[in-house]
């Protein structure tokens, strides 16, 4: 066998083990929910220019939800649900 058919077959041993590349993630409701009140900040035209920068705190804060591991999940929801809760005020 070639250093190529070995690479090969490895890489489809590895990718089958780990379910392929883009296996989905499980519903998040806490994501969900907080993308949700913040989608709903933004649709609204009277305070489209209010809170610009807890915002942008709060979609951050929304965007390491996902990312975050299940030790640190804890206090990622917390920071999350804090400052989207200041962009709502």
């Amino acid at each position: 066998m070639t250093r190529w058919n070995v690479w090969l077959m490895a890489l489809a041993l590895s990718l089958s083990l780990t379910g392929g590349v883009s296996a989905a993630q499980k519903p998040d409701p806490d994501f969900d929910r907080l993308q949700a009140q913040l989608a709903a900040l933004d649709s609204d035209p009277a305070l489209a220019d209010l809170a610009g920068l807890e915002r942008l705190k709060a979609r951050q804060a929304i965007a390491a939800l996902p990312l975050a591991r299940s030790k640190e999940r804890e206090q990622v929801l917390y920071l999350a649900q804090h400052r989207t809760d200041a962009a709502l005020q």
